[in-house]
């Protein structure tokens, strides 16, 4: 018996390419990849994005006020259906959350709340004409994107209220969300002056808890906690850990050294006079304006700072405005490299004292 095997089909460049084409037609714009589609049980339309500014496409449904309308021509005529959003029964965004929404995280993280709710509200509205569980909905997502603006703001008011909103509506899917609720009401019970039960239960969750970026805010309350009584060598510990077990955590960063500046100035006295705990917080003080210029703890830090240390850092902005424009001047004039030799003399570095160890966090 004469068994024939099939040769297998030559792979051309031509075919390879095709193939490639067809890839990337999944994740171009107007590929099924980046699609909206809402489903109304067994049936389903494309939608266009009610998200963005782009041209209506006629072939797909339109998102109203009061109802999602789709017009099919059927020979001669046109036939317009519409369904409301209640009816509802999952939704498919894509391979990717709407921009808006990225826009608005990345304006919490920059600190302006008001700029993160103007972007994010519009995204809640849309997702909230339908069941806010519905499969494939953002509304949980925004939510949450909300929660970090409002926790900026520190609008207790309406910050209490969305918290119920959004615990009601929590279904489990955002893993981070429980977490990020129990550290904005905990934000709240410092903020309402109870100091010694805030310190209680950060102590709790800190042993509780492994998720960093928790821990990291976890930490900020305690140190300010202890800040508030005058505990102020425990609260400097606190404060410490968070840019050395937490530093990927940057948006914590300026709270943590401008809450470090703040302790070590509560610890210098008299008999601690030749450890220069005043010049250390100082020095804290002029990193955070250095490295986060923009940041709202960079304003207090520079009402702290003594007038000659704002002096030299004025001095000190202006000779590396300087020494930047000399740098482009020289590349324009040499080619070969196109860099200044300049030297700017660094400020000498005061040692800082050792952050005690805690169990549990590292």
């Amino acid at each position: 018996m004469k068994i024939h095997i099939q040769p297998a089909m030559k792979t051309t460049p031509a075919i390879l390419l095709t193939l490639l084409f067809s890839a990337l037609a999944w994740f171009l714009p107007g590929g099924n990849a980046g699609a909206q589609v809402f489903y109304f049980g067994n049936e389903h339309w494309d939608i266009n994005n009610p998200l963005d500014k782009n041209p209506i496409d006629s072939t797909k449904a339109v998102c109203r006020s009061s109802d999602i309308t789709l017009e099919r021509v059927m020979g001669s005529s046109v036939v317009k259906n519409s369904k409301k959003y209640s009816e509802v029964t999952r939704i498919e965004w894509g391979i990717s959350r709407p921009k808006v929404m990225e826009d608005a995280e990345i304006a919490v993280q920059r600190g302006d709340a008001s700029a993160a709710l103007a972007k994010i509200e519009p995204v809640l509205q849309f997702f909230a004409r339908m069941r806010k569980n519905t499969p494939g909905s953002l509304w949980l997502p925004a939510a949450s994107i909300k929660l970090d603006a409002l926790v900026v703001l520190k609008n207790d008011a309406v910050l209490t209220e969305f918290i119920s909103e959004l615990e009601a509506a929590n279904d489990g899917t955002i893993p981070s969300l429980p977490n990020r609720i129990k550290m904005a009401k905990l934000d709240q019970v410092l903020r309402r002056g109870k100091v010694e039960q805030a310190l209680v239960e950060a102590d709790k969750h800190i042993r509780d808890t492994l998720d960093t970026a928790f821990l990291a805010h976890l930490h900020l309350v305690k140190g300010n906690a202890l800040l508030e009584l005058r505990r102020y060598e425990e609260a400097m510990n606190a404060f410490l850990r968070i840019p050395v077990f937490y530093g990927t955590y940057v948006k914590y960063i300026p709270s943590a050294q401008l809450g470090a500046a703040k302790a070590f100035r509560g610890m210098d006295s008299p008999a601690n006079r030749d450890l220069n705990l005043l010049g250390v917080s100082n020095q804290y003080l002029i990193d955070l304006i250095t490295q986060y210029p923009l940041s709202k703890e960079a304003e207090v830090a520079k009402t702290m700072l003594p007038k000659d240390e704002r002096e030299k850092l004025v001095r000190a902005d202006t000779t590396l405005e300087t020494v930047k424009k000399a740098t482009a001047a020289e590349s324009l004039h040499d080619d070969n490299t196109g860099v200044l030799n300049a030297t700017i003399e660094a400020e000498p570095v005061i040692p800082l004292p050792p952050v005690s160890s805690e169990s549990g966090d590292e």
